[in-house]
């Protein structure tokens, strides 16, 4: 896949348009085998804090449809959203953006790989007791399906509890400028 294929699976025509909850959520969700240049390169021509935006959105959603009783998987999506916001925050500040920019898009592949893998979560379905294997993707969904009266589900997420933060960035931004 190269970066104009990318771009018409995000439905823009230039990186910096790059910029719609959409959009990024098509790019983490997409089956498509996405390698990490593209991602990179559009990534590069994007705005760094519409990315930063975008992440800390996309992240929020996740967490606030995730199961009640998953507070491990809770608390490292968090800080997985929290990585990447600090990294695109990075990048929008000081002389660094390439560098920042990269270390996000890593990041982000990482993620997606993480995220995407078949069979990573034992979903059983509490009303016919019927057992699968599933993505993290595919668990959330379930779950969100769930909060909308579909049939509920036992997940057991700990073989995905094991994602590797090469470095864990975090931008007291969000905290106001004097620090609070």
């Amino acid at each position: 896949m190269e970066l104009s294929d990318l771009m018409e699976l995000v439905e823009i025509d230039e990186p910096g348009g790059f910029s719609f909850f959409e959009q990024f959520a098509a790019l983490v969700e997409a089956e498509a085998d996405i390698p990490f240049e593209p991602i990179f390169l559009l990534f590069s021509g994007a705005d760094a804090h519409a990315l930063s935006e975008l992440t800390e959105g996309y992240f929020q959603d996740m967490l606030e449809n995730m199961p009640d009783d998953q507070v491990e998987l809770h608390s490292l999506m968090s800080a997985i959203g929290q990585n990447l916001t600090g990294l695109a925050d990075l990048a929008g500040k000081g002389s660094s953006r390439e560098e920042s920019l990269r270390s996000y898009a890593e990041e982000f592949f990482r993620f997606r790989g993480w995220f995407l893998e078949e069979g990573a979560v034992a979903c059983e379905n509490a009303v016919t007791g019927d057992e699968s294997r599933v993505s993290v993707l595919d668990a959330l969904t379930l779950a969100r399906l769930e909060a909308l009266g579909g049939d509920t589900h036992y997940y057991d997420f700990s073989e995905r509890l094991d994602y590797p933060l090469s470095e864990y960035v975090f931008s007291v931004g969000a905290y106001g400028e004097d620090g609070d």
